[in-house]
């Protein structure tokens, strides 16, 4: 006997093909989105809907057995493939290597995160990479113009708060353009990427900043992070922000009103309007989030390399963003979110780079590997949606 699957906040393209080949009512199927979106102005309960919602699991149960579906075959294929490496290539074996790859993709990773969150409310962002260099030239150009003998955790503060206020003010640029400005977003996006390079060129006449130890505080040389540092053999930081990051935003896609909407308005934005969603502003609070993340990024690039590069920081992010977001199971259409397999992606792609390194595969060929597996992860994910519609 087939059991009938539970409905989910995010099935808003079978729900409304569903309720048309039935002849449901608008306002009864509307009315039911406004409850799941959290905006139903009713203060009765039915009988019928009493009994029908009395068997359900938690929002909290539903939440999760959702990421564990829809995240299981790029974490799979990651443990597949690092098990592979570990077995032929014998660098894997050591945790030094394994923190490096965390180390080494932790900025590109965090926008990934962000790039989750706009994919899945039906956007783009083509100008992460670019911002990363803007929000890290004016971020380390303000630290460093800080009066002499500044303590280095105000120096600190200084350039992350600059550094993420660029951030957000660039990815709200971004939004209003697509949202107020009506302009598709790969093409506003694409608009930005060369603006925002070419401001932070011109801030620094297209030079390297490169920053001394009298000028730019080590995070590892705080009291908690220095114990942490040494227990885990090298700086924790960009491992934490990574994780961290995750986490909060599986909490808020899965588990919060603003994370429904985002993929509500991403599976079916004419759905979303009907249930009262103000779909203007949750894509542009998603442009602003990605913005956040991109000083976020900044900062760890520059805390890893000691110095920002105007022209080269932050140089193809926004593809590399991308594939994570595609291998993870993100469909590019939006509607859907995988913050888990977004990050699987992230260490897919990463070890993909890592031994192509010990391959001695030229650098001009790299990029290869990546577009093909790429367009292998959307035929995949073509695919099984046709088999699953």
């Amino acid at each position: 006997m087939m059991t009938k699957r539970a409905s989910s906040p995010f099935d808003l393209k079978a729900q409304s093909t569903r309720g048309k080949s039935r002849g449901s009512q608008p306002k009864g199927e509307m009315l039911q989105w406004k409850e799941r979106l959290g905006m139903s102005s009713e203060t009765t309960t039915s009988p019928q809907r009493t009994h029908a919602t009395a068997g359900r699991p938690s929002a909290l149960v539903r939440s999760f057995a959702f990421i564990g579906r829809h995240n299981l075959a790029p974490v799979i294929a990651l443990a597949a493939l690092f098990l592979g490496c570990a077995l032929f290539v014998p660098a894997f074996r050591r945790p030094e290597t394994l923190l490096n790859l965390v180390r080494q993709n932790a900025p590109s990773g965090v926008i990934a995160l962000g790039m989750t969150l706009v994919i899945a409310g039906g956007g783009i962002d083509l100008s992460v990479g670019s911002l990363v260099a803007l929000c890290g030239v004016v971020g380390v150009q303000t630290m460093v113009s800080l009066p002499v003998g500044t303590p280095a955790w105000v120096q600190l503060l200084v350039f992350l708060g600059v550094a993420l206020g660029v951030g957000v003010l660039g990815g709200a640029l971004n939004g209003a353009l697509v949202n107020w400005g009506r302009i598709p977003p790969f093409i506003a996006t694409l608009g930005t990427y060369s603006i925002f390079r070419s401001v932070a060129k011109t801030l620094v006449d297209a030079r390297t900043l490169f920053l001394t130890a009298e000028k730019y505080p080590v995070l590892g040389d705080h009291p908690i992070l220095g114990h942490i540092q040494s227990a885990a053999g090298g700086d924790a930081v960009p491992v934490a922000a990574l994780l961290l990051g995750a986490v909060v935003l599986a909490f808020v896609l899965r588990l919060t009103r603003f994370g429904w909407r985002v993929c509500a308005v991403g599976g079916n934005e004419k759905a979303a309007i009907y249930a009262g969603v103000n779909v203007r502003l949750v894509r542009f609070l998603g442009y602003a989030a990605i913005g956040l993340l991109c000083g976020i990024g900044a900062f760890l690039l520059t805390d890893r390399l000691n110095s920002i590069s105007s022209s080269g920081a932050g140089s193809a992010y926004e593809l590399d963003a991308i594939a994570a977001v595609i291998i993870g199971g993100t469909p590019m259409s939006g509607g859907r979110a995988s913050v888990w397999g977004t990050l699987a992606g992230v260490f897919i792609l990463g070890i993909i780079g890592t031994i192509l390194v010990f391959a001695e595969i030229p650098i001009n060929l790299q990029d290869t590997f990546k577009g093909l597996i790429i367009i292998l992860a959307v035929l995949f994910q073509y695919k099984k949606d046709t088999i699953r519609s």
